[in-house]
This record gives C-alpha cells, sequence and structure tokens, in this order.
C-alpha cells in the first residue's frame, strides 16, 4: 500500500487530455529514489515514476516490492495508480521501509497508450537511493 500518491506536471505547454492519447516513446521511469532518516530510527522511501515520452500514459499502475541484501522480500508490496499521466509528469510514491529493506524491485508495470495496453516484465533491484535519469 503506498502511504502518498500525487501527480505533479513538469515542464511547459498546455495540459493534454484523453484526445491526446499516443504511444510514449519510453516507458514510465523511476526518476526519484530517495531515503529519510527519521530521528526515532525509522526509515521514509520517496520515488517518483515519471513520462519521458511524448504521449500520455493511461491507466498506468506500478507494483513494486522492497528486498534485502539476499534479495528476499520484505514488507508489503507498494502499488499505486494514475488514470493518466502527461509526458512530464510525475507520480509520486511514498512508503514507510520495512526493517531489513536495503533495495528495492519493480514487479510490474502497466500503461495504455494509444489505444494499446503495454507491460513490462520485472525489473532488476535497484539500490533505495538510486534512480534513472
Amino acid at each position: 500500500m503506498v502511504h502518498a500518491a500525487e501527480i505533479t506536471r513538469q515542464g511547459p505547454g498546455p495540459a493534454r487530455g484523453y484526445a491526446a492519447l499516443l504511444t510514449p516513446a519510453a516507458p514510465p521511469a523511476l526518476t526519484r529514489s530517495e531515503v529519510l532518516h527519521e530521528t526515532l530510527g525509522g526509515r521514509t522511501w520517496l520515488g517518483a515514476l515519471s513520462n519521458p515520452g511524448g504521449g500520455v500514459c493511461a491507466d498506468l499502475t506500478v507494483r513494486l516490492r522492497f528486498v534485502d541484501g539476499a534479495g528476499r522480500a520484505v514488507g508489503a508490496p507498494v502499488s499505486a495508480r494514475a488514470d493518466w499521466l502527461e509526458p512530464g509528469a510525475a507520480l509520486h510514491l511514498q512508503a514507510r521501509l520495512p526493517v531489513g529493506a536495503g533495495a528495492l524491485q519493480i514487479v510490474s508495470l502497466r500503461w495504455s497508450a494509444g489505444g494499446r495496453n503495454f507491460e513490462l516484465a520485472p525489473g532488476g533491484v535497484l539500490a533505495l537511493e538510486a534512480a534513472h535519469a
């Protein structure tokens, strides 16, 4: 469960609606991944999934999990959904890190564009404080 999710717009230009659905040039990408260390010892993960493509991503769903140093899942999976994500926009994610979490893995990423459905297979394990540019 995502503790918080918010869609923000980045970049110039007017907002586009469903009429502008085009196949994106690139799949949505994890563009933010960082850990906040709390004073009482807890940790919170902050992430953002951005649309770097030229078209709108509709019906976007992402599911990720935190893993320990051996690659075993720890805690509950994190998931989020957005009806659409315009070019340059980001879906911001926030979750409390489970004990032992040392990395994350995107388990599934699905979206629609231009009347077509897309799905990416599970990705590799990523450091908690790393993101794709």
